[in-house]
């Protein structure tokens, strides 16, 4: 009989079979070993239990081959199942044996080093992901592999006073997971005995009702769900409809008719059914994307019921288990959204939650986290893309596995799985509720003429009328439970007031930094004697926006860039520039909104999508923006502390630029081919539209677009494919009103490989895919 950690397992990596079936692998093993084995069965056993989970059965089997034979293959596979089992010692003792020999690859050294980090050899784990990096030059989470040692710090520290976090009472000595909000409780999934299948467990839906009792949350007993939907096999990880009248939920997929010597694999799909009006459910529908060749796992609906999100490892994904997108069209689900590499990895990424407020939450063993699965969230850039994932952090993460997040309406509370010790089973249900601390904010209270700081300045909060005096750099530290009015009280100064508003299902977030600008009383000096160099607009309204503008790469200030306001509805106020900490100020006239533009030669032009208007309560406006920098300009560069970047702030990758052209910076685009094509694949048009766009607004910028091939083929063919996908897109842009004269196109074919897959070395798809690529750099501006 299989333990029930081992069948949650299998669930988890959407890989189940039934056993008691004649199984023949001989296609692995000859891969694997290329000949004759003293072997066979045994090594055919080991890898039937490595592909259905079932590590602690392969492990042994493994170490009897290799007392035979030394192969690196096998110690690869015993690496990897006790990386699973979350035996991270083992797994960083086989991982070493082999990370030097020849058959090496890159992944092996990237997931030495993750083995080296979970038994706290940070260092030595940078190591080893700098190593990886060399044959992975672009990968996602770059930023965080080098600094992993720092990353993790920040992951670990204490957030109790933010969060907490309970064991509710119908947990069990088995395993319960994948939570659901219906009606006044909640539906999760539990296993249970199949009558059918005795020697195996299943997974099975059940309800508890909760209610608040004396301040404390008070659960009923477990039951089924509904009978009607229940099988002989899995059914779990549910979500329904805003109005609760449909239901989406995880199954087994009948199997597809077989050969007896080949294994019964039952894969796993999403059905959906309505809620009858006479009670029960309608019947079951699968998803018309179900496959015999694939699973579909983990729905999650959007609150519009419009969008639904899943994981699933059918063809063309970037690794183990992928998060799709699927919208919803004319009463039916369109073909599956691959949420592109900033959200998946060559790993798993499972368990999706799209919160109210549009925030998808998920599960991920390949991003850098705290131990097996840990629980992330990201959510959609105002171009479409979706950001690199933050990582929640403790005590939402621990060294077990940490998944199946979800939130209430208000995203104040909300449940959990995990495998973490002190629980009751193997998996349990965690219960969590933010407290009211809310999100650390950093005001600043300055001079609205000068930017500069007002030393001990008060600061009322509104939420509880707390006062507090800032320092002599005019800074103070507060936390918002929620939306609280800030008013800045100074001698010499007029009051103001501000709204702040907090993060909510944000727990690892950063900081939000708020300028809180005093204007001095008219029949006072101002407390600062001289002004900053560029010259300003003085202020002659109640209306004020002020505002700082920092370099996106580097995260400082940057001086003298030129802020433009354009009226709407009345006339524009004179520009202003920046002074060396960044700062700008602006007088506003009353009722009047404005758009914002902001230029600096050596950076892209920035224009803001929201307006700024001077209507209402609100007088103070505070805008914190950046500027994207397409060359090296160390006179752009102010004074002060850089600022914290989110990598998600680019509209395009920054590239590592060549030795003769060191102060260009080269942007990657996410645009890429078919083997032996020049169009790109449909997936990449969003990334033309971003270059189309930042384009027309930089109208005075030419650029060049460089275009990669992988080493597969011939080297003069290759070149010649580069150079046809590269007039291909400077083709596109012309006919998208671009004039030619600003477009150099260029092929570099596999002259510039993004990683090792160069002519003889074995690479997957997805790493050839990455080196068919395209570039661009801004060559200088237009005579």
């Amino acid at each position: 009989m299989c333990s029930s950690n081992e069948i949650k397992t299998r669930f988890k990596h959407l890989n189940m079979r039934i056993m008691g079936k004649q199984i023949l692998l001989l296609a692995v093993f000859m891969a694997f070993w290329g000949g004759g084995f003293a072997q066979p069965a045994k090594l055919i056993k080991a890898e039937q239990y490595f592909e259905e989970g079932n590590y602690r059965k392969a492990i042994p089997l493994y170490e009897e081959i290799l007392v035979h034979e030394n192969n690196p293959e096998v110690k690869a596979r015993l690496a990897g199942a006790y990386r699973f089992l979350g035996n991270y010692k083992a797994s960083a003792e086989w991982y070493a044996q082999i990370i030097g020999l020849p058959q090496s690859r890159p992944e092996d050294k990237y997931y030495y080093g993750l083995m080296l980090l979970r038994t706290g050899d940070c260092k030595g784990a940078e190591r080893w992901f700098k190593d990886y990096l060399k044959y992975n030059p672009y990968d996602p989470r770059k930023k965080r592999l080098l600094n992993a040692c720092s990353y993790l710090s920040e992951l670990t520290k204490d957030q109790s006073d933010r969060v907490a976090i309970s064991l509710p009472e119908f947990n069990s000595p088995n395993s319960e997971l994948g939570p659901a909000y219906f009606g006044d409780g909640l539906i999760f999934s539990a296993f249970r005995q199949s009558a059918e299948e005795p020697t195996h467990s299943f997974l099975d839906l059940f309800q508890v009702a909760f209610e608040e009792k004396e301040g404390k949350r008070v659960y009923s007993a477990p039951q089924p769900f509904s009978g009607s939907i229940r099988t002989k096999f899995h059914e779990g990880i549910v979500t329904f409809n805003s109005e609760e009248t449909e239901i989406y939920f995880t199954r087994t997929r009948e199997a597809a008719t077989h050969s007896p010597l080949e294994p019964e694999i039952h894969r796993l799909e999403i059905v959906t059914a309505r809620r009858l009006p006479q009670g029960g459910w309608s019947n079951l529908n699968p998803l018309s994307f179900s496959s015999d060749d694939y699973s579909i796992v983990h729905p999650s609906l959007s609150s519009d019921g419009k969008r639904l999100y899943f994981s699933s490892d059918m063809p063309g994904g970037h690794g183990g288990k992928d998060l799709y997108l699927s919208f919803q069209e004319n009463g039916r689900w369109g073909p599956p959204i691959n949420l592109g590499p900033a959200v998946n990895t060559p790993d798993d990424e499972v368990f999706p939650f799209i919160s109210p407020s549009g925030k998808l939450f998920f599960s991920s063993d390949g991003h850098l986290g705290l131990g097996g699965q840990d629980i992330f969230w990201t959510e959609e850039g105002y171009d479409g893309l979706w950001v690199l994932p933050h990582n929640l952090g403790a005590p939402f993460n621990s060294e077990a596995d940490d998944f199946g997040i979800i939130f209430n309406s208000d995203e104040m509370e909300g449940y959990f799985t995990s495998n973490r010790s002190g629980g009751k089973g193997k998996d349990d249900i965690y219960y969590f509720r933010m407290m009211p601390l809310g999100t650390p904010v950093q005001v600043d209270v300055v001079d609205l003429g000068t930017s500069n700081p007002i030393p001990y300045a008060k600061v009322v909060n509104s939420c509880n009328g707390d006062t507090l005096l800032s320092g002599p750099e005019g800074r103070i530290l507060i936390h918002l439970p929620q939306c609280c009015t800030l008013t800045g009280i100074a001698k010499g100064y007029q009051d103001r007031s501000l709204e702040a508003c907090e993060r909510k299902g944000e727990l690892a977030a950063d900081t939000l930094f708020i300028a809180l600008a005093l204007p001095p009383q008219q029949d006072a000096p101002s407390e600062v004697s001289a002004a900053p160099e560029p010259s300003y607009m003085e202020p002659s309204g109640q209306h004020s926006l002020v505002g700082v503008v920092v370099n996106q790469k580097s995260g400082m200030p940057v001086y003298q860039a030129e802020v433009k306001l354009d009226g709407l509805n009345c006339p524009a106020p004179r520009a202003v520039f920046t002074d060396r900490q960044g700062k700008f100020s602006f007088a506003l006239e009353a009722n009047c909104c404005y758009e914002v533009r902001i230029i600096r030669d050596n950076y892209f032009a920035r224009y803001l999508d929201e307006q700024i208007c001077a209507t209402g309560s609100t007088y103070e406006h505070s805008l914190n923006t950046y500027l994207t920098p397409y060359a090296s300009d160390p006179a752009s560069e102010g004074e002060g502390m850089p600022v914290k970047m989110d990598p998600e702030a680019n509209d395009f990758a920054f590239n590592p630029t060549s030795e003769e052209d060191s102060d260009n910076f080269a942007f990657r685009m996410n645009v890429y081919y078919d083997v032996g094509r020049s169009s790109v694949q449909k997936a990449s048009v969003s990334e033309l539209l971003n270059l189309l766009h930042l384009l027309k607004e930089n109208p005075d910028i030419r650029i060049e677009i460089s275009s990669h091939t992988d080493s597969q083929g011939d080297s003069v063919y290759n070149q010649e494919l580069s150079q046809r996908r590269a007039d291909a897109i400077v083709r596109y842009l012309i006919s998208q009103g671009i004039e030619e004269d600003r477009l150099v196109a260029r092929g570099y074919g596999e002259s510039k490989l993004a990683n090792g897959c160069a002519d003889g070395v074995p690479c997957t798809e997805e790493e050839h895919q990455e080196n068919r690529r395209t570039e661009f750099k801004v060559l200088g501006k237009v005579q």
